[in-house]
């Protein structure tokens, strides 16, 4: 009884029966109650960095620690993807079969820019790890451009039209330029919406000078002003609805105008009542009733006070 009290090995294969959790593993169990804890990558990181350190003997600790905590197997695999260890995650890979989990990999490697990891993952013959159109949204919206372009290359199945309004949203100038430079498919409407509406001014000059159709630009003042990005509406103004005629620039000038005083920019609505012509006054009362562009708020303004104001 003796030798097996000071055996570790012996020790570890009866207390193996005993119902619950090691102690150094609570850790991971309020990990995995915590919805918003799961969501920060650097605080699990950390959690799992002092866990290991602690262990004498890696691997057996890996492997008793999954076989304890299943949901562990996919924390631990998403966490050496942030880490960016290679090396980890083939560890892990030994130790459980990575592609047995239910979890886009790849997607995660997107998102935080780990391009050795995503060509790894994707090199093993009949790979199941997981890659969706997710892993173009994130990588686009996090400007990894040298992971759009592997996932434009490699798996061009999930490209969509969308990822030119990811970049857009963030102002990832250098992303939009790539999309334009290889051609890929794009949505220019959603796109001039993104960076019009987040403020990104040099987005909207690169996206209107390549706009061919002329019509989105018309639309992205509209959503400037609604998000108060002064120098944005002042742009599309004077190289775009300036130019048009008053029948066709006249409901997304009047728009722009309903949002700029909803929202409160004074600034934007004292540079576009000072473009306004005369017979402007009688056309906004009448557009006040139109329920196309203005929220419920705007409708209940009377724009002529605002105008002689």
């Amino acid at each position: 009884m003796a030798h097996v009290l000071h055996s570790r090995d012996l020790l570890a294969r009866i207390f193996s029966f005993q119902w619950g959790l090691h102690e150094d593993m609570l850790v991971f169990q309020s990990l995995l109650s915590s919805p918003t804890a799961l969501q920060d990558p650097a605080h699990v990181h950390t959690l799992v960095s002092k866990w290991l350190i602690l262990q004498r003997n890696i691997e057996q600790s890996l492997h008793l620690l999954v076989e304890v905590m299943p949901s562990m197997r996919v924390i631990l695999a998403q966490d050496a993807i942030y880490a960016g260890n290679v090396g980890y995650l083939s560890r892990l890979h030994a130790l459980f079969d990575l592609r047995s989990l239910q979890t886009p990999l790849m997607d995660v490697a997107a998102r935080f820019n780990r391009l050795e990891i995503l060509q790894a993952l994707h090199a093993v013959p009949q790979h199941d790890y997981g890659c969706t159109s997710r892993a173009v949204f994130d990588a686009c919206s996090h400007g990894h451009v040298q992971v759009v372009e592997f996932l434009f290359r490699e798996l061009r199945s999930l490209w969509s039209l969308k990822a030119a309004a990811c970049a857009a949203k963030r102002g990832h100038l250098h992303i939009i330029e790539w999309i334009f430079e290889r051609r890929a498919p794009m949505c220019m409407v959603q796109a001039l919406k993104g960076a019009a509406s987040h403020g990104h001014l040099e987005v909207v000059k690169y996206l209107i000078a390549r706009d061919t159709t002329g019509g989105s630009g018309l639309d992205a003042l509209v959503y400037a002003a609604k998000g108060g990005h002064f120098h944005v509406v002042e742009f599309i103004y004077e190289t775009i609805l300036i130019h048009e005629s008053a029948d066709s620039g006249f409901p997304f000038f009047a728009a722009a105008l309903c949002y700029a005083i909803n929202g409160g920019h004074d600034a934007i609505v004292a540079y576009l009542t000072s473009k306004s012509e005369p017979e402007f006054m009688d056309d906004m009362d009448l557009f006040m009733q139109h329920e196309v562009y203005q929220p419920q708020e705007a409708k209940r303004l009377r724009l002529s006070t605002h105008l002689i104001a």
